[in-house]
C-alpha cells in the first residue's frame, strides 16, 4: 500500500471517529421522554395546575434542554409567584432563542414587566467580619464576589446566616414582597466562650491524725484504750516469737546438728540459725513497740481528766537494728 493510500484510510477513520463524539456527548439526553413530559406539562397548565406544570417542564428541560421549554417553564413559576426564577428563565430562553423567532418578543415583555417587581436583596460585609465566612442565604451559600449586588430573589421569607470563625451563628430574618429592594449589611454573631476547664480535685495525703474538741476526758480515754490494745498485741506477738527463738536455739544447741567446737552445722541448723535471727529481731520491736504503746496507753487512759483540745498522731518508726511506735499527743 502506497503512501496516498495509508492518509486516505487515516482521513476516514479520523472522520468516522469525529462522528461518534457527538453522539457519546449526547447520551445523557433522552429526547422522546421530554417529549412526553412536555406534553404533561402542558395539560397541566392547561388546568392551571402550575405546580404540576412546573415540575413537568423542570425535568423535561433536564432530559432535553430546549427554549420552549424554559418559556414554559418561566410562565409556570410566574404564576407561583416565584418571580426570581421566572426572571432567570425567560432571559435564559431569550439568550438561547435565535432574533427571527417568533417568540422573541413574548419572552422580552415579561422579562422587561419581572424587572420592575422581582424583589432584590444586597448583602454588604461590615468591617468586623472575620475572614473565611461562610454566609448562606436560605440553602444557597454566597461568596464574597456577592456581596455589594442586588441579587433577584423570591417574594416571601429569606432566611440569612453568617458563620464566622469563633463566633456563635448569627441568623437574620426578612420578608420581601413584590418590587421590595433591602440591604443587610453582614456582622458575626457573638464571640464564642472558652469552654470552662475543670481543674482535677487536690488530694493529700498525711499521717493518720485524730483531732478531737471537748472533754478530755473522753477523747484522751479512747486514745489511751487503742494505745493499749496495740500494745498489748505488741507484747502477745513478741512473746510468741520469743518462744519460737528458744526452739530454734534448742535446735543450734543439739550436737546432732551444730558442732559446740567447731560451730560447725549441717542445713538443718544452718536453717534454724537464719530463722532465729529473724524471729529474734521480729521479737524485740514487737516486744518494743508493745511496751512502749501500752505504757504510752495507760499513761492517757488514767491521766484523762477535765475539758482540753487534744490531737493524737501516731505511726511506725524505724532505727538502725529495729523498729518501734512513734507517739505524739498534744494538748
Amino acid at each position: 500500500m502506497n503512501v496516498a493510500s495509508r492518509l486516505r484510510l487515516a482521513a476516514v477513520a479520523l472522520a468516522c471517529l469525529t462522528c461518534v463524539v457527538p453522539a457519546s456527548a449526547q447520551a445523557s439526553t433522552d429526547p422522546a421522554a421530554a417529549d412526553a413530559l412536555f406534553q404533561k406539562g402542558r395539560e397541566a397548565a392547561e388546568k392551571g395546575q402550575w405546580a404540576v406544570a412546573a415540575s413537568k417542564f423542570a425535568e423535561s428541560q433536564r432530559l432535553d434542554p430546549a427554549p420552549g421549554t424554559l418559556l414554559n417553564l418561566a410562565d409556570c413559576e410566574e404564576h407561583l409567584g416565584q418571580l426570581a426564577s421566572a426572571y432567570d428563565h425567560y432571559k435564559t430562553a431569550l439568550e438561547t432563542m435565535p432574533g427571527n423567532d417568533d417568540r422573541v418578543p413574548f419572552a422580552k415583555s415579561h422579562v422587561a414587566a419581572l424587572e420592575r417587581t422581582v424583589p432584590h436583596l444586597t448583602l454588604n460585609a461590615g468591617t468586623d467580619l472575620p475572614a473565611d465566612t461562610k454566609v448562606m442565604r436560605d440553602d444557597v451559600q454566597l461568596g464574597e464576589a456577592s456581596f455589594g449586588l442586588p441579587l433577584p430573589v423570591n417574594p416571601g421569607t429569606h432566611v440569612v446566616i453568617v458563620l464566622a470563625p469563633g463566633h456563635k451563628e448569627k441568623r437574620t430574618t426578612i420578608g420581601l414582597k413584590a418590587g421590595d429592594s433591602e440591604t443587610i449589611t453582614l456582622h458575626p454573631g457573638d464571640v464564642e466562650a472558652p469552654a470552662a476547664v475543670v481543674a482535677p480535685p487536690l488530694t493529700h495525703t498525711s499521717p493518720r491524725s485524730d483531732h478531737v474538741e471537748g472533754p478530755r476526758g473522753g477523747a484522751t480515754r479512747t486514745t489511751g484504750l487503742v494505745l493499749g490494745t496495740l500494745g498489748l498485741v505488741g507484747v502477745g506477738v513478741g512473746a510468741v516469737t520469743g518462744v519460737l527463738v528458744l526452739g530454734k536455739k534448742s535446735i543450734i544447741d543439739d550436737p546432732s546438728h551444730c558442732n559446740q567446737t567447731t560451730h560447725a552445722c549441717d542445713q538443718t541448723g544452718v536453717d534454724a540459725a537464719s530463722s532465729g535471727k529473724s524471729l529474734s529481731l521480729v521479737s524485740t520491736v514487737a516486744f518494743v513497740a508493745g511496751g512502749a504503746a501500752l505504757v504510752t496507753g495507760a499513761v492517757l487512759f488514767f491521766t484523762s481528766n477535765g475539758a482540753s483540745k487534744t490531737a493524737t498522731m501516731f505511726g511506725p518508726e524505724t532505727y538502725p537494728g529495729g523498729a518501734g511506735l512513734r507517739v505524739i499527743q498534744t494538748f
